[in-house]
């Protein structure tokens, strides 16, 4: 129950954000707004501030601002304070802001989520060499100390270190006592990742590790009998078998035990578009926090929604090209279970999906598919150019088609949730 109703905070939050939006720009735009709704359906709450009626309904999934004028007319004549009677930037600006606000709320939550409680890497500063690289194999396992002689304390200023455009980087490690300095070139930096122990750090809940009695604190020592001595291991051979038997043998309050597990299998894409079936059981490795200031927050977060919005772009172009797997495509099920799962690891992880989930709606929205913010853009930028109005009575037509395909979608969806989890 309590996820139910956290997720329906989270939703009231997205789509708040968002109708706010069309309705500051509307506000600033000189329309006449009738009502402010979150929500369809028969009113649950209402007050009318000045010309106003702010409503909470009863559906909560989605809300409209309803502006004077903006129903199409066959003598397309409407009044100064109509939104239909608004030149064609100020239309545009009012459907934008809507999809807009929502990027910058994901934007802000980055913020908060990085400036707040910091950022998430790997424990220590321990690396390893996963490729197949003679010169640097002696460098697996090894505790870097300083980088381009720069003293490093944790993962994340390695990180730092290395952003320093040069076509090579002088690591000094520490390994079995001695100390050893050797250049890495830049081209071989992805091949180094961090050396990450085989413990649990969390076990996600209805998960195979879960329901295994797996505990945060156990460290995997072998898997089918073979030794596992990092994280990059325990991933590769959990990986490999999906719906298969697997003995794992761990090790709790320094005594060792054997457990066996079915990892679930998960469809995931490779960014080449090909798709595989791996296997999951639900386990979080190990991670530290390394504070940092909130004007350096400010460029991460900046990073980050950039970075979500081109995964994001990515996936759809895969879906209409046919490399994305529209299995992966979740609806209000699935958005329930993420926010049910996220909320127990901690404010922090909640605030980076409720980011992620705006960043979402904000692309979804400027899609020029009719019934979305996009369509409306793009109709208003026709408009503009050519100075002519859709007539009346086509764009009622193409409207109704829009909410019929889009109705189509979202019962699409909820049948691969249904699908899914049940």
């Amino acid at each position: 129950m309590l996820t139910v109703i956290l997720t329906l905070i989270v939703l009231g939050v997205l789509i708040t954000i968002h109708e706010f939006g069309h309705f500051i720009a509307a506000k600033l735009s000189g329309v006449r707004v009738r009502r402010f709704s979150i929500g369809f359906g028969p009113p649950v709450l209402k007050k009318k501030i000045g010309e106003t009626e702010f409503v909470i309904a009863a559906v909560p999934f989605g809300g409209y601002v309803d502006m004077a004028g903006s129903d199409p007319r066959e003598d397309q004549k409407y009044e100064k304070d109509e939104f239909l009677g608004q030149p064609s930037y100020k239309k545009l600006f009012i459907v934008f802001l809507g999809p807009f606000f929502n990027l910058l709320l994901g934007f802000v939550l980055f913020w908060m989520s990085y400036a707040f409680y910091g950022v998430e890497v790997p424990p220590g500063r321990w690396i390893s060499i996963e490729a197949d690289l003679p010169n640097l194999k002696v460098l697996d396992g090894a505790e870097v100390v300083k980088v381009n002689n720069r003293p490093v304390s944790n993962w994340f200023d390695i990180l730092n270190a290395v952003s320093v455009k040069s076509d090579s980087h002088l690591f000094v490690v520490v390994k079995d006592g001695d100390t050893i300095s050797e250049w890495i070139p830049d081209s071989l930096l992805s091949d180094i990742t961090a050396k990450i122990p085989p413990v649990v750090a969390r076990v996600q809940f209805g998960m195979p590790a879960y329901h295994a009695g797996l505990q945060p604190g156990d460290t995997i020592v072998a898997i089918n009998g073979a030794p596992v001595r990092g994280w990059n291991e325990l991933v590769d051979s959990i990986s490999s078998h999906p719906g298969d038997t697997v003995l794992l043998r761990i090790k709790r309050n320094g005594e060792e035990k054997e457990v066996t597990i079915v990892p679930m299998p998960f469809t995931i894409q490779a960014e080449s578009g090909k798709v595989d079936t791996v296997g999951r059981i639900g386990i979080i490795a190990p991670t530290e926090r390394v504070r940092v200031s909130s004007v350096r927050a400010l460029g991460m977060a900046l990073d980050k929604t950039w970075e979500s919005s081109l995964l994001i772009f990515r996936f759809l172009e895969g879906l209409l090209t046919g490399k994305s797997d529209y299995r992966q495509v979740g609806g209000i099920i699935t958005i329930g279970k993420m926010v049910g799962d996220t909320a127990r690891y901690g404010l922090d992880y909640l605030l980076m999906l409720v980011a992620l989930l705006s960043i979402n709606l904000f692309i979804i929205n400027l899609l020029p598919f009719p019934g979305l913010d996009g369509w409306h853009i793009l109709v208003f930028v026709v408009e503009g150019v050519f100075r002519r109005r859709m007539p009346a009575k086509i764009a009622e037509v193409v409207q109704l088609i829009g909410y019929a395909f889009l109705l189509l979608i979202m019962l699409a969806v909820i049948y691969l949730d249904i699908k899914r989890f049940f």
